[in-house]
């Protein structure tokens, strides 16, 4: 099944659709970027440039030429609260009946703070 969104993977149970969605928030872009990169960096390297990596050495190597920007198609990269809310909304109104939030740089406590104050209860007004 094709991707819906950038930065995401859909999955249907019975009558149900989930989205896991890939996101990077930090208190400022560049951490967002920063953070996105150090963890993600291989992740959106192209397919047929994966096939061929067999060892984390190759795979760290491959990824060293991924800059931090590079990151902001793949994946959801903000430091705007709103721009999460948005971006999660629209995956709402696309039918979506669950969203699996991952925010994969390392900054957890700041994200589950402020996505706890913020934007959850955004969207679920």
């Amino acid at each position: 099944m094709r991707n819906p969104t950038p930065g995401g993977h859909r999955t249907s149970f019975s009558q149900h659709s989930f989205l896991k969605v890939q996101l990077s928030y930090a208190k400022d872009d560049e951490l967002a970027r920063e953070g996105a990169c150090n963890q993600w960096a291989a992740n959106i390297l192209d397919n047929s440039v994966l096939t061929d990596l067999r060892t984390p050495a190759q795979f760290h190597a491959a990824a060293a030429v991924v800059q931090p920007h590079d990151l902001d198609g793949p994946l959801r990269v903000s430091s705007s609260l709103q721009q999460h809310v948005d971006w999660l909304g629209e995956d709402l109104r696309l039918g979506f009946d669950r969203l699996y939030l991952h925010n994969i740089n390392r900054e957890q406590d700041g994200f589950i703070e402020a996505f706890g104050e913020k934007v959850i209860p955004a969207l679920t007004r």
